[in-house]
């Protein structure tokens, strides 16, 4: 890593060299994080009451899964933003 002198503090700074952005897997990662936390949703609102399940429609039942899954990715957001980082550094990478 490069690095480079702060002029006010005069402190270094570490300054990562970045990889080729691939926005196609992030969008699969996201894709499949969404699919599995709606199959494991909906399995466990089938043990509860599959009446219910069966009587919804797929539409429906499809937004109820995002608008929920809006809090998920915000709760494992937070959790990974509050886990121990070297100082300065927000990434899951090691």
């Amino acid at each position: 890593m490069e690095e480079a002198v702060n002029t006010k503090n005069e402190v270094p700074i570490e300054i990562a060299k970045t990889k080729k952005p691939r926005p196609w897997i992030r969008y699969l990662a996201r894709y499949f994080d969404v699919l599995t936390h709606s199959i494991l949703l909906g399995i466990i609102w089938a043990l509860i009451d599959e009446e219910s399940l069966d009587r919804i429609d797929d539409k429906v039942l499809s937004l109820i899964f995002l608008f929920i899954w809006i809090f998920v990715e915000g709760i494992y957001v937070n959790a990974n933003l509050n886990c121990d980082h070297p100082a300065g550094v927000r990434s899951s990478k090691k």
